[in-house]
């Protein structure tokens, strides 16, 4: 290789490094963030959890868990229901919560927020204690991000993979162009 050609290979290297190490960007793990209430309405105790999928607009999970005030036996049979409401828009949305057989009285459901806000979460009850409906902590979706640190390393990275593969395509026709003029000069000379 040439002086050149290590020169070039050198800045790419420092270009490489220097977006992958200067660009500011903590290490986050994508934890899941949870948000806990407990509350009794009527003769129900009343859990609720809620799991944001995703750190922006997108799915949220919520975990209701139902027992018996009095006894605090679990209620499997219940109609359990989650409705979230937009403060601004008045956007609303609703999904039931399903129990499994394993955990019978953890009911589960998703529900899909399109809009970032405030949104006001309900969870509503049909059982064999009666029915309620209790209002539970808000929930507040930041607005989507347009751009990620995680998104500049992918386009340094990416250009870095272009310029050379535009390096090794010059360098090859180069080196074409004067195994063709050196063959020519010395057929020239025979």
């Amino acid at each position: 290789m040439t002086t050149r050609s290590w020169g070039v290979m050198v800045a790419l290297g420092v270009l490489l490094v220097a977006g992958l190490v200067g660009l500011p960007s903590p290490a986050n793990a994508q934890d899941v963030p949870t948000s806990q209430f407990q509350t009794t309405a009527g003769d129900y105790y009343i859990g609720v959890e809620e799991f944001a999928a995703s750190l922006s607009v997108g799915t949220v999970q919520f975990l209701v868990t139902l027992r018996d005030e009095d006894t605090g036996q679990g209620i499997d049979d219940a109609l359990v229901r989650v409705r979230v409401k937009h403060d601004r828009s008045g956007q609303e949305t609703s999904a039931t919560a399903v129990n499994s057989p394993n955990t019978p009285e953890r009911y589960r459901a998703r529900v899909s927020l399109k809009a970032s806000g405030t949104w006001r979460v309900w969870v509503e009850v049909d059982g064999r204690l009666g029915r309620v409906a209790v209002e539970v902590a808000p929930l507040d979706v930041p607005g989507l991000r347009r751009y990620s640190s995680g998104t500049l390393v992918f386009m340094v990275v990416f250009m870095v993979l272009i310029l050379g593969a535009v390096y090794v395509w010059w360098s090859s026709q180069k080196a074409l162009k004067k195994r063709k003029s050196d063959s020519g000069s010395g057929e020239a000379n025979s």
